[in-house]
């Protein structure tokens, strides 16, 4: 992924069923762009069951359309629900430097 083309969304501290839709538009509203996505989630905390939905579902739309999503700084409480939904092998992400 050529991050200097990537446009880079930051996340909120939340990912949850009461905010996937703001998130989502804002989303969308990128991908008329046409590029890579970068996430910044050095601030998510906590991400449910629909904040993986969406994040799997942008996956597959930008893979469909040969581009790429990327996750930033991770906490290790959120690869660990990555984990343990079994996605880890197929989200590209990167854990936070602390």
């Amino acid at each position: 992924m050529d991050s200097s083309a990537a446009k880079e969304i930051n996340l909120s501290q939340e990912l949850s069923i009461y905010n996937v839709s703001l998130f989502k538009q804002e989303v969308l509203e990128r991908l008329a762009e046409k590029s890579d996505l970068i996430f910044d989630c050095s601030q998510l905390e906590l991400i449910d069951a629909a904040g993986m939905q969406l994040i799997l579902s942008l996956q597959k739309t930008l893979l469909n359309e040969e581009f790429n999503l990327k996750l930033r700084n991770i906490s290790s409480e959120v690869e660990e629900v990555f984990e343990l939904v079994g996605v880890e092998e197929i989200l590209d992400y990167e854990l936070r430097g602390d």
